[in-house]
């Protein structure tokens, strides 16, 4: 049981589900966690899919709950390793991308991230039954090169494409870590960034 006084080390993901089934989706992933479920909240309005759009429909979560037990729940399409929300998306391509890319944390924030993935990683490689307690890379660990590749689902009208804004994320991310290796075909587990244009 966690209560107030309990200090947790959270993941935070990015769940996509089939557009317009947000909400049963949110209900089903917290019924799966229980008391391991921290936070839960649809980033996309049901209903709100166009013609011409993803119609993915995205959740955050927060938990304490291993990698293992996110990833068994069955109405999920993808877990994504949650890295960071932006509102007030600029429509203008060159602005739109350079905020985005801007927005990217630096490599000290990225350590639970790269953690989470080494443990997806390891978990679907079947080198593990079930993710407990992990602790981020450290040394050589964290300097080992990593197969990446930045993914984006995006919503809204731009005068951008999802490939431009993976473009400029996995150009950031090679930035911040040179060591690591794109792998467009085969990453161990792709990163999720979500932003969306205010209205």
């Amino acid at each position: 049981m966690i209560d107030d006084t309990t200090e947790v080390s959270a993941d935070e993901y990015i769940l996509l589900c089939v557009g317009g089934l947000e909400d049963l989706a949110a209900d089903e992933v917290e019924a799966a966690l229980g008391s391991e479920c921290l936070e839960i909240r649809a980033l996309t309005s049901p209903g709100n899919v166009r013609r011409g759009h993803a119609g993915i429909g995205k959740i955050f979560l927060r938990t304490v709950a291993p990698y293992s037990r996110v990833a068994e729940i069955p109405c999920l399409q993808c877990v994504l390793a949650f890295i960071s929300h932006d509102d007030g998306l600029p429509n203008d391509k060159v602005d739109g991308l350079r905020f985005l890319e801007k927005s990217l944390p630096r490599e000290e924030s990225l350590h639970s991230v790269v953690a989470l993935w080494s443990t997806a990683r390891a978990w679907h490689a079947g080198l593990v039954s079930d993710s407990g307690p992990r602790a981020a890379p450290t040394g050589e660990a964290w300097r080992r090169p990593l197969r990446f590749r930045a993914s984006c689902v995006r919503d809204g009208e731009h005068e951008f494409r999802s490939q431009d804004l993976s473009g400029v994320l996995g150009g950031a991310v090679s930035d911040v870590f040179p060591h690591w290796v794109v792998d467009l075909s085969r990453p161990p587990v792709p990163s999720g960034q979500q932003a969306s244009q205010q209205a």
